[in-house]
């Protein structure tokens, strides 16, 4: 039998980004594309055409059938009203004068502009998060991509971010969490380019600055972003550091990815990861502040962030669907409010072996991609140990769990196993997981009596 992730490993020639980068420090490709590391031209047009393709398809699935619910469901009945408002304009003076409004207007905006496309109605107030979500399956791909430089591995962690039911249900409903992941993951895909990428400086250096603008929306949908960039940040700290200090490079594999920071240079650096996601967050203060008439000073934003602060502090939430944060990774029953989500049993599951398998590995040798998708993992989830929010849910887990299929790929690229291992083991993980995913979608998708049951009724 042959299994379509049956994987070629690459020579010890190979460039493979953060994984085992093995190009000499002065050569020649710093200034000229390498084939080697694209995995040549017949497996870039195949990338492309991948993400393309896999963007479009996605859309068309998250869009089937997204009018149910027909009525708004847990926060997007804080979402809509807020959305409406803008579209309206009705902003109130201060965020605390519209139940709803506690993080920054960019994920209400995005909101408003998918109902005047669609209509006030459940499409046009999805709209805009299933074009979201489609470009989150994109991001992953190119960065699962990007970290293994193998194109089945890389397709193999998008088609499990896929029968992720969190993908599914998150990117159908008329909420922030996928607007702000979104961004911040194609903040992350720039940020691994800028350093993995065989390319031109210059072209790297627009990688880094383009990162820094999708951390800076990222940040105005939801502030949580910002534990995503803060681990970015300290990535770009360490390589930077790496290549002034050579006595601190642990092997190759840093040292490659560090010289590639500081051809960028410390200026591209500073204003990718600083000044670009400031000015990109300000910049959609400041046109809130101009669409709801807000006179600009230094204190009317203070007092604006003051007071989403205090409302996001305060807001009660409903204290029957809380769910601590701890509980999440293992969590085993479905949140039945919103879509019956839970969790893909084989992604989850898998993703933690994988995660820890990672870990270990990082005792024998120090290599960027399995840290960096440690370190993205605990930064999501660890961060609502100490988010002062009094009613933590289920779905806040969505961020953390989208980094679980990349790290399936990470964990099986440096296994040590042969191809045709490495194939199987990933053909079944994907097999297992649209099992479980279909099992699922009947409630998932609200599909109505007979079908809602198809595969049995969960009680």
């Amino acid at each position: 039998m042959r299994y379509p992730f049956a994987t070629v490993q690459p020579s010890h020639k190979e460039t493979i980004g953060f994984v085992a980068g093995k190009t000499a420090p002065g050569s020649p490709v710093e200034n000229a594309p390498s084939q080697s590391c694209s995995g040549g031209r017949r497996e870039r047009t195949m990338v492309i055409l991948t993400a393309v393709l896999g963007g479009l398809f996605a859309f068309l699935f998250l869009a089937a059938g997204v009018e149910r619910p027909r009525t708004p469901c847990v926060d997007e009945l804080s979402y809509v009203p807020v959305a409406r408002a803008l579209l309206h304009g009705t902003v109130p003076a201060l965020p605390s004068q519209l139940p709803g409004w506690h993080h920054p207007p960019l994920g209400s905006y995005l909101i408003s502009f998918g109902i005047t496309l669609a209509g006030d109605n459940p499409l046009g107030w999805r709209l805009a998060s299933i074009v979201f979500g489609a470009l989150t399956l994109v991001a992953i791909f190119l960065w699962s991509y990007l970290l293994v430089r193998n194109y089945r591995l890389a397709l193999a962690a998008m088609l499990l971010t896929a029968f992720n039911n969190f993908w599914f249900v998150i990117s159908r409903l008329a909420m922030l969490d996928v607007f702000c992941f979104a961004f911040a993951m194609w903040g992350v895909v720039g940020a691994t380019a800028a350093f993995s990428l065989e390319a031109r400086v210059g072209f790297r250096r627009v990688c880094l600055l383009f990162s820094g603008v999708m951390f800076g929306l990222s940040m105005a949908c939801k502030w949580i972003a910002v534990d995503t960039l803060a681990v970015m940040f300290a990535v770009v700290v360490v390589l930077f550091l790496g290549a002034i200090i050579p006595a601190i490079t642990p092997n190759e594999n840093f040292a490659e990815a560090a010289r590639k920071a500081r051809s960028v240079g410390w200026i591209t650096l500073v204003l990718g990861i600083l000044v670009a996601p400031a000015l990109a967050y300000i910049a959609t203060i400041l046109a809130e502040f101009r669409e709801a008439h807000y006179a600009v000073s230094l204190k009317s934003i203070l007092d604006f962030h003051v007071a989403i602060y205090r409302v996001s502090k305060s807001f009660p939430g409903l204290a029957s669907i809380r769910a601590p944060w701890y509980s999440w990774p293992l969590r085993t029953s479905p949140m039945r409010g919103l879509s019956y989500l839970l969790g893909n049993f084989v992604v989850m599951w898998s993703g933690l072996v994988a995660l820890l398998i990672c870990l270990v590995r990082l005792r024998k040798g120090f290599r960027l991609a399995e840290i960096v998708v440690v370190l993205l993992y605990a930064a999501n989830l660890l961060q609502w140990a100490i988010t002062p929010i009094k009613t933590p849910i289920y779905y806040y887990y969505y961020p953390a769990a989208m980094f679980l299929g990349p790290a399936i790929v990470v964990a099986l690229h440096q296994s040590g196993a042969n191809r045709v291992r490495t194939g199987r083991i990933c053909f079944f993980l994907v097999l297992g997981a649209a099992v479980f995913f279909m099992y699922c979608y009947p409630r998932m998708a609200y599909l109505e009596a007979p079908w809602d049951c198809m595969f049995g009724c969960w009680n």
